[in-house]
């Protein structure tokens, strides 16, 4: 609509920067979802077209990650735009501001979630950034940047010492390390291994002399877990619990897959 309004006036300085930062916005939005976007606007009556990939949608036809970066991206631009600058050369994108973001991640994609901040970072390059997030994509996607960890401590939120996060930390470590996140399995798989901590802590506790000298409660849980570890045909989960069960049977002095494999 500026660029439209500027261009009527004669304005043509103006309207060429409107244009650039539009366009800098469909750049960045494309890089983010790694699919081509351009706005359209069409007249009697004004309406505005996403064009994605070569298709014409409607901007409530988005999905709703994408609604969610326009919305704030077009929410920031008109404020900037509203504000009284003193210098009017300097382009919007390039201004000192603070920006603050709430939830980023929320709606996005999980590979939309590794690229939204070192694209936020290039699109507002001279402002300082300040964001929240429950998500490990996008921290582990921050370089240089400082991670203030907040946690609930009774009646009270609070903030752990900083630390400098690099992209080089892998999302297993920082779901272990900020969100104690300490498995890389679904909710039943971790209990299930709980499980068998457990059991085998109670077995080597007492150490039977064989299979049969397991406590029945104990022997029929054994047989239930490495059962359900078996069928879950992964490679993952049989090469870490095919490991426990070696390990046990090695210190018990009992093949427990074999009678298992038996029943």
């Amino acid at each position: 609509m500026q660029q439209g309004l500027a261009t009527v006036e004669n304005d043509l300085t103006s309207a060429a920067v409107y244009e650039k930062n539009i366009k800098r916005i469909e750049d960045i939005i494309s890089e983010i979802i790694g699919e081509k976007l351009e706005f359209l606007v069409v007249r009697n009556p004004i309406r505005v077209f996403i064009k994605k990939n070569g298709t014409e949608l409607t901007v409530n036809a988005l999905p709703d990650g994408i609604m969610s970066l326009l919305s704030w991206i077009s929410d920031m631009l008109l404020r900037l735009c509203q504000t009284p600058w003193y210098d009017n050369s300097i382009p919007l994108l390039d201004r000192k501001i603070i920006l603050l973001l709430d939830e980023i991640d929320v709606h996005l994609h999980p590979k939309w979630q590794r690229r939204v901040v070192p694209v936020i970072q290039r699109l507002f390059k001279n402002a300082q950034i300040f964001l929240t997030t429950h998500s490990p994509f996008v921290i582990g996607s921050a370089d240089n940047v400082w991670v203030h960890h907040l946690v609930k401590e009774g009646d009270y939120v609070v903030a752990k010492p900083a630390v400098e996060s690099s992209d080089a930390d892998s999302y297993s470590t920082i779901a272990d390390e900020l969100f104690g996140i300490k498995n890389d399995f679904g909710v039943l798989i971790e209990d299930k291994m709980n499980e068998w901590q457990e059991l085998k802590t109670k077995l080597k506790s007492y150490k039977p002399t064989s299979f049969e000298t397991i406590d029945v409660e104990d022997r029929n849980k054994c047989i239930e877990l490495i059962t359900f570890f078996k069928n879950q045909k992964s490679i993952e989960i049989d090469n870490i619990m095919g490991r426990e069960v070696s390990q046990l049977s090695r210190f018990l002095n009992i093949d427990l897959l074999s009678h298992v494999t038996l029943q």
